[in-house]
């Protein structure tokens, strides 16, 4: 149990510096939630809920185009309201 958090906070934090490194962009609250799954299920398969793992993976996926959309319009409505 214990190791399973050490690797799962190194984990978290090697893909999160790395991102930053390479300049991409992550969500910090997706690869740790990723993270505590990952471990999760290396250490007792059973004990992840993986109904809930999978409300988290179709959220995730649902996120970037209706964010993508929304700063869209809102650019759109500035460039109406604003000029541009």
């Amino acid at each position: 149990m214990i190791l399973s958090v050490l690797f799962f906070c190194l984990f978290s934090a090697v893909v999160i510096a790395s991102a930053s490194l390479g300049g991409f962009p992550v969500s910090t609250t997706q690869v740790v939630t990723g993270s505590i799954m990952g471990s999760g299920a290396a250490d007792r398969p059973k004990a992840v809920h993986w109904d809930v793992a999978a409300d988290i993976s179709g959220t995730w996926l649902i996120t970037i185009p209706v964010v993508a959309a929304g700063a869209a319009a809102t650019c759109a409505l500035a460039r109406v309201v604003f000029g541009g």
